[in-house]
């Protein structure tokens, strides 16, 4: 598993390095825009548990991606992301594990290269490996393998000016899943539990791009109105807002890429990971390196 996900992130890495620079986009919302040239990007999210048994290498979001126009007003988008987390429920160990390929399709609603330029996009996260819940003794939660996520977003501005949005985005999760068992044999089906998921959670949110010297500020947010969106450690859900903020640097025509360093507590860059808050509500700190070409 480790060496797969070192094996994707150097490939990516090795084609961004040979590979120009996209619209600037906020770690959760992106960019409503359509950029004609494709681009990539790799990802890296580590969040502070504040756990005695576990740190930063244990809990932390790995994700690969790349964008292509498919014409002028339509964009797909690809994404690898692999999400791991370690923390306590009472007195158990608690795991999350998710790790999805993520495809998209983007579709510019308004007329090009105006403003403000409105999109609709529609995708899913899609398991490479069933999404887990499990602790130490032996009992597991698996998560559907399909989960679908849409966003409707409205933008003003154009790259090297500010730019800001307003989102509203839906991610389909389930709302109850059951409980598998160390032993099943010795576990009678009235004794098996089923849980809460976290359901369909839909998220109303902002964004901004604010640009000085080479540099922009980039943040947005994404409010809960239905639905929840974390695990606590004490082994409840709850719905918070789900949030980043950071600096974008632009490396300049010579390199045609961009480097983004983040806080955020949102769990992953895909249509559905970007509405889930890291377990517990942590706060993670990111990097993204993008490039067209």
């Amino acid at each position: 598993m480790v060496k797969r996900i070192a094996v994707a992130c150097m490939v990516g890495l090795l084609a961004a390095i040979v590979l120009p620079a996209t619209y600037a986009q906020t770690p959760i919302l992106g960019t409503a825009r359509i950029d004609q040239n494709s681009s990539s990007f790799i990802d890296a999210r580590f969040f502070d548990r504040d756990s005695s048994i576990s740190d930063w290498e244990d809990n932390r979001t790995f994700s690969l991606g790349f964008s292509s126009p498919i014409n002028e007003k339509t964009e797909f988008d690809l994404v690898y992301s692999d999400h791991r987390a370690l923390g306590m429920i009472e007195e158990d160990v608690f795991q999350t594990d998710r790790e999805v390929l993520s495809p998209a399709i983007k579709r510019l609603i308004s007329a090009t290269d105006k403003n403000p330029a409105l999109a609709f996009s529609i995708g899913a996260d899609v398991a490479i490996n069933p999404g887990r819940w499990s602790d130490d003794s032996g009992e597991y939660i698996e998560a559907d393998d399909f989960t679908v996520g849409a966003k409707l977003q409205l933008e003003w501005g154009q790259p090297g000016a500010m730019q800001y949005q307003i989102a509203a985005a839906v991610a389909c999760f389930d709302s109850l899943m059951g409980v598998s068992y160390a032993s099943p044999a010795a576990v009678t089906t009235a004794d098996r539990e089923v849980i809460d998921g976290f359901g369909t959670i839909t998220s109303l949110g902002a964004g901004l791009v604010y640009p000085f010297s080479s540099f922009s500020f980039v943040g947005d947010f994404l409010i809960p109105v239905d639905g929840e969106n974390v695990i606590k450690d004490e082994g409840y859900l709850d719905d918070v807002t789900v949030w980043s903020a950071g600096l974008r640097w632009g490396l300049g025509d010579r390199w045609g890429s961009s480097l983004n360093l983040y806080a955020t507590n949102s769990m992953g860059p895909t249509l559905a990971s970007s509405l889930l808050a890291s377990p517990n509500n942590d706060i993670g700190y990111g990097i993204t390196y993008s490039r067209g070409f």
